[in-house]
């Protein structure tokens, strides 16, 4: 009777002490699971309160590190994309400067063009006028030189008439 009652008092204690152990993972498990549900709602704030060295008080602290590491990462892919989103905004307004300028170039190669075609125009008119310069500066100079040889010419014949006035003079 007494072995009986040590048997029935053992396997009392063991489902109790097994209720209580199955008791205690089951509130941890919820635990865990309620983070899970968190995380997978976008919720990364959630935390599991560990207070065991178990297997559950292992996973729990591999999960808490695995929802750090995800705020980490998910803050520096925040800051990475206002980063770019400023470059984005700088490059663009960089980009309108220089097609600003690049409209001026445009106006002043346009500009530019007009004058050379203005400056080949008037470069033409000039050498035109040059070679009718030179054309009339020809002619006059070849007249210039009719005009000295006739003068010449009534040199020598006044030359002759005063040589002629002065014989008859003297005869």
């Amino acid at each position: 009777s007494v072995m009986l009652w040590l048997v029935i008092s053992g396997f009392t204690f063991a489902i109790i002490l097994g209720l209580f152990i199955a008791n205690s993972n089951s509130k941890k498990l919820k635990n865990v699971l309620g983070f899970a549900i968190a995380l997978s709602e976008g919720n990364l704030t959630k935390r599991i309160e560990v207070s065991s060295n178990d297997e559950i008080g292992e996973l729990a602290t591999a999960l808490n590190i695995a929802g750090e590491n995800t705020r980490k990462l998910i803050s520096t892919v925040i800051h990475s994309a206002k980063n770019v989103n400023h470059s984005s905004i700088e490059l663009i307004s960089t980009i309108d400067k220089i097609t600003k300028k690049m409209g001026s170039i445009n106006e002043a190669t346009r500009e530019i063009s007009s004058k050379a075609g203005e400056l080949s125009a008037t470069t033409q008119e000039i050498n035109a006028s040059i070679e009718e310069i030179n054309i009339n500066t020809t002619e006059l100079s070849k007249k210039s030189k009719e005009g000295n040889f006739a003068s010449k010419e009534i040199q020598l014949r006044a030359t002759e008439i005063k040589n002629k006035g002065i014989k008859s003079i003297e005869i």
